[in-house]
């Protein structure tokens, strides 16, 4: 909507660069193709030739991503069961990509069709809990994304979201003060994960507390997948967490996108009916599987870890502590800006 107009709903920062923008040539003329063009090479420049991007949503896909030939391909259905005729050779696209992104992170069930984590998010939300249930976030202060809070999806389904008790010490839930607070507020749900995520969840401590209150787990991998793929970071299924979502960008290095990832085949089969037919008719079976097939079968992410370490050296500001070892892209971040 904003494309078209004002934005009174928005901020007036916003509303003044969307006239700004706006003011420059009329819509549908040959100046407004000319200017979006040049908007586009002045983007690529800075961005690629100029600057050193640190935004982890920034990060280069791997080669497969560009090498995909097949162009966007509308596909909505099963395999064996589409709406649309010609769709065999991509059905074995998107059978090898589903179950090479479930190896990749360890879990029996994937579903990729999802067009981003946040529509991951809504799908295990639909799949583990009902409508208006009390759910558990990281508070935002520790990470928590909003999409887990009352402005993103979990608002979107009128849940009641209270915030985990964090210890700020650990980088961690607080286990110790776990117990009381599941006794207290009884979540359907207890979403992990952050958007600055320093150091593994101690999931063997939680998830059986959480079990044991009758929560489900859900963890968002969205900035770490691609560590969890190449077994440099915990690996949250087999620690027993009943869901994983995450983006297929970011760490995982692939297209932007989503993915679902489970063990239960219950919980597997709720997610898929949630994303299909609840949450999307026709998504791209073409150049998105591509690349989510070839970003499958990267090995480890040791590179993200040295490039991190060697950006974070860089800036002479005093010594990282590696808190156990542990070293994550964002660790440079944190510490030095």
């Amino acid at each position: 909507m904003s494309a078209g107009g004002p934005i009174p709903w928005a901020s007036e920062a916003a509303q003044e660069r969307v006239r700004e923008i706006q003011g420059g040539s009329e819509p549908g003329t040959p100046e407004d193709l000319a200017r979006a063009r040049e908007a586009v090479r002045r983007h690529v420049a800075r961005m690629e030739d100029e600057g050193l991007v640190l935004y982890a949503g920034s990060n280069a896909p791997v080669n497969a991503v560009h090498d995909a030939e097949t162009g966007m391909r509308p596909s909505l259905g099963h395999p064996g069961e589409k709406l649309q005729p010609g769709m065999q050779d991509l059905e074995v696209l998107e059978v090898l990509t589903t179950r090479a992104v479930a190896a990749a992170i360890r879990a029996r069930h994937a579903d990729v069709r999802v067009p981003s984590a946040t529509i991951a998010n809504l799908a295990a939300y639909a799949a583990l809990t009902e409508v208006g249930a009390t759910t558990a976030a990281l508070p935002r202060w520790a990470g928590g994304h909003y999409n887990h809070h009352p402005e993103g999806g979990a608002g979107i389904r009128g849940h009641r979201v209270v915030e985990l008790p964090y210890d700020a010490a650990a980088y961690d839930v607080d286990v110790a003060a776990l117990p009381a607070f599941l006794e207290r507020e009884r979540p359907a749900l207890v979403a992990l994960g952050g958007s600055l995520m320093l150091f593994p969840h101690r999931l063997a401590e939680i998830v059986p507390l959480a079990h044991a209150a009758g929560a489900r787990v859900l963890y968002d991998a969205s900035h770490m997948a691609g560590l969890i793929a190449g077994g440099r970071f915990q690996d949250p299924l087999a620690d027993g967490v009943d869901v994983v979502t995450f983006s297929t960008y970011k760490s995982f290095g692939g297209p932007p996108g989503g993915a679902v990832a489970a063990d239960d085949p219950h919980v597997a089969a709720r997610v898929s009916a949630a994303v299909h037919p609840g949450l999307t008719a026709n998504y791209d079976a073409g150049i998105g599987f591509s690349g989510k097939l070839g970003v499958a079968f990267i090995p480890a992410k040791s590179v993200q870890l040295e490039v991190g370490a060697r950006i974070a050296m860089t800036f002479p500001v005093g010594p990282i502590d590696d808190v156990e070892g542990w070293l994550t892209p964002y660790l440079g971040f944190t510490s030095r800006f």
